[in-house]
């Protein structure tokens, strides 16, 4: 299997580029939603600073902040998997959205209850059995048995992640600090100024996780094809 750090980083480079060529006015629209969100919760609660606003606040931007993500996570990777696998028929979004949106729910539910039950031990046991996960969405998606009894995508994501924990763990080191920071970014600004800067904010990090994306779709794609020998 292939474990060259450098090779997955320039593959997963590679393919970026033209898929962001494919996907460019998703990643503009779902920044503007974001942005507009998180503007409109928080200029709710400085008009109306109460406990009650503030929880309502945090949970709007937190619903607007799912609503992209789970958009983006069936546009991304069929973007690059119909760009690098060059199918004679081309994946659908809505057609795949309307096939697997409930396997992977139930996947990704079965994930999270593992790292949450894992996080109850130690913070650093989570994380780990996260990374392990990563690619559960990817199996689900792109697995050619994925739909057969017996299938377990996360399984199938920890034979994936075996020997790139770290690698992975640090490909997600900034898009979880844009994550955690974007808020302190903004407020480096003037008042004034605020609602502009949120939509670059917001498109620079999706730019990083389409890089992510790139990445982890190289991982997935080598390492599938040396399982199946």
């Amino acid at each position: 299997m292939q474990s060259n750090w450098l090779f997955y980083l320039k593959d997963g480079w590679r393919y970026y580029r033209p898929a962001l060529e494919k996907i460019w006015f998703w990643v503009f629209l779902f920044a503007f939603i974001s942005a507009v969100g998180e503007e409109f919760f928080v200029r709710a609660y400085q008009l109306h600073p109460t406990d009650q606003m503030r929880l309502l606040s945090g949970l709007g931007q937190t619903l607007f902040t799912m609503f992209v993500q789970i958009n983006m996570v069936f546009i991304v990777p069929v973007a690059l998997w119909n760009l690098r696998q060059n199918p004679t028929k081309p994946v659908r979004v809505i057609e795949l959205a309307r096939t697997k949106f409930l396997s992977l729910f139930i996947e990704q539910l079965r994930a999270t209850a593992r790292v949450i039950l894992w996080g109850l031990l130690l913070i650093v046991p989570g994380i780990y059995k996260a990374i392990q996960y990563n690619l559960v969405t990817l199996s689900v998606f792109f697995d050619p048995d994925s739909e057969k009894e017996g299938h377990d995508a996360l399984i199938r994501s920890t034979h994936f992640t075996k020997g790139l924990i770290l690698f992975i763990f640090l490909l997600y080191v900034p898009e979880t600090l844009m994550a955690l920071g974007s808020g302190y970014l903004v407020d480096l600004f003037p008042t004034s100024f605020q609602a502009l800067v949120r939509f670059p904010i917001h498109v620079f990090a999706l730019l990083i996780s389409c890089f992510s994306y790139s990445v982890t779709m190289s991982i997935y794609l080598d390492r599938a094809k040396e399982l199946e020998k």
